[in-house]
């Protein structure tokens, strides 16, 4: 298995939450690296706004993340039509795009 296809659409550096019915509700972290394997992949995360201690850090599974923002999104001002149809022909930045929109509610 690629090492792309097990964490999807995540990069190091982008703005995560961990599922709904999560105990950190609607905490926001930033992606700090990963880790795991095809089974199991880890994403290794800090808690945004937070000092720098191990206290703020967690790893939370890969599969469970919602994207919530990117530091770099270069199709953000892209219509939604336009979007679709990149989707469909594989673009995966705009499949990024459209993951971050979705989860806030900007579509």
């Amino acid at each position: 298995m690629k090492e792309e296809s097990i964490y999807k659409y995540f990069r190091v550096g982008d703005i995560v939450k961990d599922c709904p019915e999560s105990c950190w509700g609607e905490t926001k972290f930033i992606i700090r690296s990963f880790h795991g394997n095809w089974y199991l992949p880890i994403a290794y995360v800090h808690q945004l706004g937070k000092p720098d201690t191990n206290k703020y850090k967690c790893n939370f599974d890969v599969r469970e993340l919602r994207l919530i923002g990117a530091a770099k999104r270069p199709l953000k001002k892209v219509e939604k039509k336009t979007l679709i149809r990149m989707m469909a022909k594989g673009v995966e930045e705009a499949r990024r795009e459209f993951h971050i929109r979705v989860n806030n509610k900007q579509l």
